[in-house]
């Protein structure tokens, strides 16, 4: 049987909503059972893109627009709808040293896929991140790995620094240690 996508919604009329998208964001990241950090910087690309959404209608007088998240077993999706034309998102690594545009940047690094779409008068700009299995086991763990769990063929492993100094002075070199 296929899981139940739940999905929630808002409308952003004022800064003051954005606030209350972030967090409404982070508490479903939460449920879901994102990591902390992954849950940080899911708020901080709705954030980015509430922003440039309300900074848009705001200049454009087509306030307001919404926010809609649609969550299913494996999969976290957050959608801004807004009136106006399509733009382009594409993922680069060249360092934008401009005054402004590094938030489309840090949406695309964020989450593991970004697309806009054109729906009549209105532009969605969808932003999807994805469960792995090693979250699960993080989650697990309590994150006690601190990011050095890693997945290799259904097995788990834990990346620790070699200790070769009895003054416990930490090298580049790395112990594997299975769990099952």
């Amino acid at each position: 049987m296929k899981p139940k996508a739940m999905i929630r919604t808002m409308a952003i009329v004022k800064t003051a909503d954005i606030l209350k998208a972030m967090d409404i964001t982070e508490e479903l990241a939460k449920r879901m059972g994102f990591l902390p950090r992954d849950c940080l910087f899911l708020r901080l690309a709705t954030e980015e893109a509430c922003t440039n959404a309300y900074e848009y209608c705001q200049k454009t007088r087509k306030l307001p627009f919404r926010i809609f998240w649609k969550i299913d077993a494996r999969q976290f999706m957050i959608i801004v709808k807004q009136r106006g034309g399509c733009f382009s998102v594409a993922q680069t690594d060249v360092v934008n040293t401009g005054p402004r545009g590094r938030g489309l940047q840090l949406i695309t690094h964020i989450v593991d896929d970004v697309y806009v779409k054109q729906a009549g008068n209105n532009v969605l700009f969808c932003m999807c991140k994805c469960k792995k299995k090693s979250d699960y086991w993080r989650k697990q763990d309590g994150d006690k790995t601190r990011g050095n769990l890693h997945a290799y063929m259904g097995r788990r492993y834990y990346l620790k620094p070699h200790i070769s100094h009895p003054n416990k002075v930490k090298t580049k070199d790395f112990l594997f240690s299975f769990s099952e």
